[in-house]
Order: C-alpha cells, then sequence, then structure tokens
C-alpha cells in the first residue's frame, strides 16, 4: 500500500520498503520532475538501501543521488520537484 511521502527532517533516514511504499506529489502546472526518470533512481536506491542493510557494498552512492539530473516538465504530469528533493535528501542521508 503506498503512502503520500510527507518531508521530514533530510537527516532522517529511509528504507528500501519505505521507499518502495511512497507515492510522490504530482503537477502538471508547474514545473515537475519526468515521472520515469524519478521512479527509475528511486527503484535503484532502494535495492542499494537494502545492500547496505545487509552489509553489502551499495549499488548506488549517495553522491550518485546527489548528482542525479531530472528533465523537467511543465503542463504535463510529473513529481512536485521540492517533494522529490526532501525524499533524496533522506536516501543521500540513508546511504552515508
Amino acid at each position: 500500500m503506498s503512502s503520500f511521502f510527507s518531508p521530514d527532517s533530510p537527516s532522517t533516514p529511509v528504507t528500501a520498503a519505505e521507499l518502495r511504499g511512497i507515492a510522490l506529489r504530482t503537477t502538471s502546472w508547474r514545473e515537475g520532475y519526468e515521472k520515469a526518470e524519478v521512479d527509475a533512481l528511486l527503484a535503484r536506491a532502494a535495492l542499494a538501501l537494502e545492500d547496505k542493510a545487509y552489509g553489502r557494498v551499495p549499488s548506488l552512492s549517495a553522491e550518485e543521488v546527489l548528482n542525479a539530473k531530472f528533465k523537467p516538465t511543465k503542463f504535463r504530469a510529473g513529481y512536485d520537484q521540492d517533494t522529490v528533493d526532501d525524499l533524496l535528501d533522506r536516501v543521500v542521508a540513508s546511504l552515508r
């Protein structure tokens, strides 16, 4: 079951299970991020968080998440940029 993401402190860790269950806020009128690109990065991040939880080297680094860029959307559905950025801050904190 998905739950809408609500930002916590950027330093609050997120787990792979939480990441997979999050539904991100969308926007159509303001500039957003391309949904497929964000979804692909979040899927990779969930795998990396699982790797870390099981003592393996994560398959995605915090730096790769920090450097991720997404195509902008406007006047069509995309993920709200602030919501994505807040979530990615938590992913970065969790991978460090």
